[in-house]
């Protein structure tokens, strides 16, 4: 089992309060699912668009407008995600592997372990 690192005190953190009042819970739960999602996967990272909208399920209830769109906006607007540079359809989480490692490190270290190092 691996780890995401989400630290203790993003629930402060200035991009978090930024986030339209109507939109922080949504918002931060999306943003550490796509979190798991990334490590899980390997993506360094990157978040396709269509794991945005698996993740995010069925928001009719919880928002007028039913859709995952403005809650891309708002985590692009406050930047905790950006665009993608390399023009991928999805977004990358920013900083991501500042905290996190990355897709080489984690199958370097796999390697480590199966050969008993």
């Amino acid at each position: 089992m691996a780890w995401v690192k989400v630290d203790d005190a993003f629930y402060d953190h200035p991009k978090v309060a930024m986030l339209p009042p109507q939109y922080m819970l949504p918002c931060v739960g999306l943003h550490v699912l796509v979190l798991c999602y990334c490590n899980r996967n390997l993506t360094d990272g990157f978040i396709p668009d269509p794991q945005i909208d698996r993740l995010a399920g069925s928001l009719t209830e919880l928002l007028p407008q039913g859709t995952v769109a403005p809650l891309v906006k708002a985590l692009l607007e406050v930047g905790l995600w950006e665009s993608d540079p390399k023009g991928r359809t999805g977004y990358l989480v920013h900083d991501y592997l500042d905290y996190n490692p990355s897709k080489r490190e984690v199958l370097a270290h796999r390697r480590e372990v199966a050969q008993g190092r």
